[in-house]
């Protein structure tokens, strides 16, 4: 009999080199941690799993920039306040944490209480993250302050934004 192994949340990036890095989070029976495998010869062999980290890897994005490959995970552990933990890997095989990208921050509200025809608008606590020559990695994480929801920006050669909107986020 095999056992199941499930993953999910997978994202992927490409070094200048054509390394293909795709990472996922290990959900068999929990959030095991988030993990990567490698090509170099376009996908037709692979390498891994490798550890990025052994637990909490459900909420986690990887990018790579001329800087190396970046992944960005959301440590819930002091719920009700979050983490935004960023780990950095040369080979996509390796990784070290780094710095967080924030700390101590209230998670979004589920439901964001507005109503519309095409029903309320929800937010998850899954970042975003994405590279470009200009910025370096762009990371995007959903937030709450004052009980709205908001989306925080952040990049690699340290600018940053807060979306807020004070009276809600409107769709027409």
């Amino acid at each position: 009999m095999y056992a199941l192994v499930s993953w999910d949340f997978p994202s992927v990036a490409v070094a200048s080199n054509g390394r293909i890095v795709v990472g996922a989070a290990l959900i068999s029976g929990g959030n095991l941690g988030y993990y990567t495998a490698y090509s170099d010869n376009g996908g037709s062999t692979w390498f891994g799993p490798y550890a990025v980290l052994r637990v909490r890897g459900g909420a986690s994005r990887l990018v790579w920039s001329a800087s190396g490959f970046h992944v960005f995970t959301i440590n819930d552990s002091s719920s009700p306040l979050y983490t935004l933990e960023h780990y950095t890997s040369s080979d996509g095989v390796a990784w070290s944490q780094t710095t967080s990208i924030a700390t101590n921050y209230p998670m979004p509200l589920k439901s964001a209480g507005i109503s519309s025809l095409n029903g309320d608008l929800s937010f998850s606590n899954t970042p975003d993250a994405a590279a470009s020559a200009g910025l370096g990695w762009v990371v995007a994480f959903p937030v709450s302050i004052n009980n709205r929801n908001a989306i925080n920006i952040t990049t690699e050669l340290g600018g940053g934004v807060t979306v807020n909107y004070t009276t809600g986020w409107l769709f027409t």
